[in-house]
């Protein structure tokens, strides 16, 4: 006979961040902990340690947040500035946020200067995005969208999203393997 054995780590109360699904025992949301490691880049043993949990814990968080993605990844959305707001404060207290993205090349101008964050907001500006559309996108605030279009436009020297779009596109052409119509040969 076949036992189903209930997993009691995530429960809601109504009482609790508006009755969201949060890890027993805390306030933290499955959310939190979904954003942190599908968007963040956080491995499950970086969260354990980045929010004192155990492995248990988080692994009972993604797996509900799995379970019920879209849902939650939803509630991601419309969460992001919120979670802006608290990465801030954050900040204003001294700690520091783990970056998500891989630095650009410093001291220098041009694609290759970018963090790969930056360079994903200049390829959605390329696909004619506003910065609303941007932040839904890859879960920002509008407010961090501008942040990184003033990084976009003092590392790439331009001074438009046109400029931006121009700049993007002629480098990834030139990074762009040579087919057979590209050395004049016709395809077929």
């Amino acid at each position: 006979m076949l036992t189903i054995l209930p997993i009691e780590t995530i429960v809601s109360d109504p009482e609790i961040r508006g009755g969201r699904p949060i890890i027993a025992g805390t306030t933290l949301c499955v959310s939190d902990i979904a954003a942190w490691h599908t968007f963040g880049g956080q491995s499950a043993e970086e969260l354990a340690v980045n929010f004192h949990l155990d492995m248990a814990q988080i692994y009972a968080a993604l797996s509900y947040y799995y379970a019920h993605k879209r849902d939650i990844d939803n509630e991601i959305r419309s969460n992001s500035d919120e979670a802006e707001k608290w990465l801030q404060e954050l900040r204003k207290q001294g700690h520091r946020i783990h970056r998500r993205s891989r630095p650009g090349t410093g001291g220098r101008r041009g694609l290759e200067t970018l963090s790969a964050r930056e360079l994903e907001v200049a390829r959605l500006v390329v696909a004619r995005k506003t910065n609303a559309e941007i932040a839904a996108e890859l879960f920002l605030s509008i407010k961090t969208v501008e942040t990184h279009l003033r990084n976009l436009f003092e590392k790439l020297g331009v001074s438009s999203r046109v400029e931006v779009a121009r700049t993007v596109e002629r480098g990834d052409l030139s990074q762009q393997p040579e087919g057979p119509a590209d050395r004049g040969a016709l395809p077929g």
